[in-house]
Formats: structure tokens, sequence, C-alpha cells
């Protein structure tokens, strides 16, 4: 059975790669592509911005109508943009797998919500490896100790749009989860004096 694939933020680095991805393979076909008002990518067929060839699918703002005939929509948007696709989604009972990172506690609420509601996906990295990653970190913070310091530095390309990157504050909170009271430090800078046994430093390289 051919799976039918609607993109939320379809212009972006990762929606066109989904994009590439799925006109490769059989087993997915594109009904939907979504992008923000504004975008210089709309009225564009998502085939011919991803490199595939026409697809015969534009990108267009009006979410609604590009949950249209899909069996599931692929969220890589930015947090600002989340609820309304969350919110279409829910309404039109489509289910949901979402990358969109650093949510508002207020979507977070909204997201376990919906999930009772639709099959749904969240995840701020969908690397397995990154899920493993997270469990080591939890068993090193905890079993070492406050002995130890923890911190985090990341890199990304220079086109990467936040900082610290979802999957920094992923770790961070896997840190958090197993050492109470340890504190995001982002940076330092000048004569800061010794470093807290309190403090969880992260640091974002770009380029």
């Amino acid at each position: 059975m051919t799976v039918k694939l609607a993109l939320y933020g379809a212009g972006g680095r990762m929606g066109l790669a989904i994009a590439r991805l799925a006109a490769s393979d059989d087993n997915f076909s594109l009904v939907g592509a979504i992008d923000h008002h504004g975008s210089p990518n709309l009225g564009r067929d998502l085939g011919e911005l991803a490199g595939v060839g026409t697809l015969g699918v534009a990108i267009d703002a009006d979410v609604t109508g590009g949950l249209l005939g899909a069996d599931v929509v692929i969220d890589f948007s930015i947090a600002p943009a989340f609820d309304t696709i969350l919110h279409a989604a829910t309404t039109a009972k489509v289910p949901l797998v979402s990358g969109t990172t650093r949510l508002t506690e207020a979507s977070q609420q909204k997201l376990a919500q919906a999930a009772t509601k639709i099959p749904l996906l969240w995840a701020p990295n969908m690397s397995v490896g990154v899920q493993v990653l997270a469990q080591l970190v939890r068993q090193a913070v905890g079993q070492l100790g406050l002995g130890y310091d923890v911190e985090i530095v990341e890199a990304h390309h220079n086109r990467k749009a936040d900082a610290p990157s979802g999957t920094a504050t992923f770790l961070q909170e896997a840190a958090q989860s197993v050492r109470e009271g340890l504190r995001p430090v982002h940076g330092r800078e000048g004569q800061v004096g010794a470093r807290s046994p309190d403090e969880i430093g992260l640091h974002a390289v770009r380029g």
C-alpha cells in the first residue's frame, strides 16, 4: 500500500530532504506541501524545488487544503508554526510526525492532548543513536555524581537557526532528569570565576 504524505515546512532543508526520499521510494507518494505565508517557494512544484523533477505538488500556505488525502503529515517547521499544524492534523484526524524543536510549555501540553486523539510521534532528534546517547548521559551523570561537571558542546552548519539545538537541549534535559538543580549556562566570557557545581554549560559551534 502506498503511503500518502503531506509535508509541513516543505520548503526547508529537512522538508526537501524528505521530499527527495519519498520521490525515490514507490511505497510513498507526496500529496501535499505546506510552507509559511510569505515563503518565496509558494506556488513552486515541490519536486522541482527538491531537484527530483516535477511531482505535480505545488507548495501552498493553506494548511487544511494541504492535508487533504494524506495518510500522515510530516512536520519539520519552527516552534511558532507548530500549533497550527497540530490543530489542523487533530481536526482532520491525520496522524502527525514532528521533529520541530524548542516548543513552549503550552505547545507541549497541546501535544500531549493531541496524542490522545491521533497517532502522533514527536522527537527533538529522530536519530536512534541520539536516543541511546540520552540514555548514556542519564546513566553517566547519575552514577558519576557531584564530583563530575556536565558540559555540552554541539556543532551545526552555519544555516542552523536556533541555538542551542533541539538535540543539545534534549541532552541537557536528560542530565537534569538525574541531577536536580543543574542550571544552564550558555557560554562564558570574562572573569567569571570558578565553575559552580550546579552549572551545565551549553556551547554552540556554527560553521
